[in-house]
């Protein structure tokens, strides 16, 4: 036990440390603005999934009987709710559940430190991303990211590990991970293939192809004893085996919504209005949470490739500028307002990347900073946090050439590439945060490259300035 102990103290004392952190902010805020921090924009739909499945063993987001179905999210999260709430029926208790969670998460950051025989980068991204300011005031509302991010960056560690170790122990876990965190946010339901795709191509493309299809199945199935339950209920109940109906939908509303306020020539707030009454139009006995599901999904595509027709190239840069915008956004400014006790709609909306595209940025700027106080200082300060990562974190990448094994480094730079892509103009501190982590580790690996590189210059000028 003793060895136990002192082999893993370095585990123990990032865990705890953690812990600490994010529970004493969590402990903070409950007592400073009750539990009404505690629900933000999603919320009510997950508590009322949660509602649901407890009481009539139906996943269904209706509020009111006769329950319908729902495909538009996915279980884990309200399932995860829903036994909290069984078991203890107190909202308090989830929060401090997801402390625990979040405390993992942490954790497991500075184990893929450790992966990269950089124990001390490893340290120091747990600490600054256990005290990133939007990170320790979300972790106590309710929300999937609070299950997601822990199950995330743990998936992400055991695929490195197998990589490095080659342990089929380490590739279950991984699988297994991987896929009750597609069940808690589809955005990562392609994920799989490009994690494969890196492995054949980059780790393994001096395997033999016996090896290569024995590492897929395995990981295959082990994913799929996750994910396939939940295809099978929706193929059962929607006649269709996609995990979630959210894609074509979030296409067609979100997506597009600079395409359609162009078209319309109104704001994409009221393009979505306008939008959202067409479909009341077309469907009028069909309720806006039931348009969601599966069977409408082909009709959003539908209308979606309309709306594409000769504008492909407008949407394209639209979706260029926000891949680019992932990486400086920041959600400190809504954060500050969560955290002195802002209901969600106080917090005034602003689209930086929707307003570079329109031109508005300058106008809406002074306004920006007239609002002041708290919130803008944050506001202004995550930019600075973001754009010194963002800059160690390129900087890395030309550093890579010298490195003996960059392909672990790779690896994690095509994890937070695929955010980046599969976000696009719906970029925003929200979408960076799952893979922030490995933001902060490239980063530090670029500043620590970039001093030590910079050092024997610096003290040979010093040398020849004192002679």
């Amino acid at each position: 036990m003793s060895y136990w102990f002192k082999r893993h103290l370095p585990e123990i004392f990032v865990f705890f440390g953690g812990l600490i952190i994010v529970l004493g902010v969590f402990l903070t805020l409950l007592h400073y603005n009750g539990d009404e921090f505690m629900i933000r924009s999603d919320s009510p739909l997950y508590l009322q999934l949660a509602e649901n499945m407890i009481n009539y063993k139906i996943f269904s987001i209706s509020a009111d009987l006769p329950l319908n179905p729902s495909s538009f999210r996915v279980p884990l999260y309200p399932a995860f709710l829903s036994i909290i709430f069984v078991l203890i029926n107190n909202i308090y208790i989830v929060g401090i559940f997801q402390c625990f969670l979040a405390a993992l998460g942490i954790l497991y950051v500075f184990k893929i430190g450790k992966i990269l025989n950089e124990k001390k980068i490893g340290l120091a991204a747990a600490f600054l991303f256990g005290i990133d300011f939007f990170h320790i005031v979300s972790i106590g509302t309710i929300g999937a990211e609070a299950l997601f991010i822990p199950l995330f960056i743990a998936g992400i560690y055991y695929f490195l590990f197998f990589f490095k170790t080659l342990r089929n122990s380490s590739l279950v876990a991984a699988s297994l991970l991987l896929g009750c965190a597609m069940l808690t946010k589809p955005v990562i339901t392609y994920l799989w293939i490009g994690i494969l795709a890196i492995m054949v191509f980059i780790f393994y493309k001096k395997r033999s192809s016996l090896f290569i299809l024995k590492t897929i199945l395995l990981s295959g199935i082990m994913l799929s004893i996750v994910v396939v339950p939940w295809m099978v209920r929706n193929k059962y109940v929607f006649n269709d085996m996609s995990i979630s109906s959210s894609k074509n939908y979030n296409l067609y509303f979100w997506y597009l919504g600079s395409i359609h306020s162009q078209r319309l020539g109104v704001s994409e707030s009221e393009a979505r209005l306008i939008l959202a009454q067409k479909l009341k139009k077309e469907f009028p006995d069909i309720s806006a949470e039931e348009l969601k599901n599966l069977p409408f999904s082909n009709y959003f595509r539908d209308k979606s490739s309309q709306v594409l027709e000769g504008r492909e190239f407008q949407y394209l840069k639209k979706h260029i500028l926000g891949s680019g915008y992932f990486f400086v956004s920041n959600y400190y400014r809504k954060a500050a307002y969560m955290a002195i006790g802002a209901s969600e709609e106080e917090i005034p909306v602003y689209n930086i990347a929707q307003l570079i595209d329109e031109g508005t940025l300058r106008g809406k700027a002074g306004s920006l900073i007239r609002e002041g106080g708290f919130p803008v200082i944050m506001m202004l300060f995550g930019f600075l946090i973001s754009g010194f990562y963002l800059f160690f974190f390129i900087l890395n990448i030309f550093f890579l050439r010298r490195v003996s094994e960059p392909k672990y480094e790779i690896f994690l730079y095509c994890i937070v590439g695929y955010f980046a892509l599969i976000t696009g103009p719906l970029a925003s501190g929200s979408y960076r945060h799952p893979v922030l982590p490995f933001i902060i580790i490239l980063a530090l690996l670029g500043l620590k490259r970039c001093v030590n590189t910079a050092l024997p210059f610096l003290k040979k000028q010093y040398s020849v300035i004192i002679k």
